[in-house]
């Protein structure tokens, strides 16, 4: 953390070591990746609060440019210059006001924000699962044990970025 703010551009290297250590703040030394742990903890949490999950990677990203800029301005304080934009700095500009950049990519794709998750005990065939009731197969996500709905082929996935609306699985297990 202390290289925030050396400079007004930085390096992934230092964006991959915030990452890692946000991960260690949220008790899981051993991810690296918010995406991985937000995934986990969706997959894991016995109920879902999505305030209690780490930011997307993207989000991510953008803090770490505001912190970035921010920390830079204080270093630089007793320094007489000019203070830099903080457009693309995390910032952006509106209408002539100069709002938070929150994202730049979508914060899922519709298809994981509409995503159904059942609490079936066994079996998952019968329209008492909700995921095989909506055709759709048990993920991950579900509590099921013993499922015959799971879909058999997919392998379970550790690290997703959402890149145009489209889902990209980059690690697996």
């Amino acid at each position: 953390m202390q290289r925030l703010g050396e400079s007004l551009t930085f390096d992934e290297h230092l964006i991959q070591l915030c990452e890692e250590f946000v991960c260690k703040i949220y008790g899981k030394k051993s991810f690296t990746s918010v995406n991985s742990l937000r995934y986990h903890l969706v997959c894991t949490a016995t109920s879902t609060s999505y305030t209690d999950l780490p930011p997307t990677h993207d989000t991510f990203v953008q803090h770490v440019r505001r912190s970035n800029y921010q920390a830079f301005l204080w270093k630089q304080c007793l320094q007489h210059g000019e203070v830099p934009s903080p457009i693309g700095h995390g910032w952006d500009i509106d209408d002539g006001d100069i709002n938070v950049l929150w994202m730049t990519l979508s914060s899922a794709p519709l298809a994981l924000l509409e995503l159904l998750r059942c609490g079936c005990s066994s079996g998952c065939n019968s329209a008492r699962c909700r995921c095989f009731k909506n055709n759709m197969p048990c993920t991950d996500a579900c509590k099921c044990k013993e499922c015959v709905n799971a879909a058999a082929a997919a392998p379970p996935v550790t690290d997703v970025y959402v890149e145009d609306a489209d889902l990209i699985v980059l690690d697996e297990m």
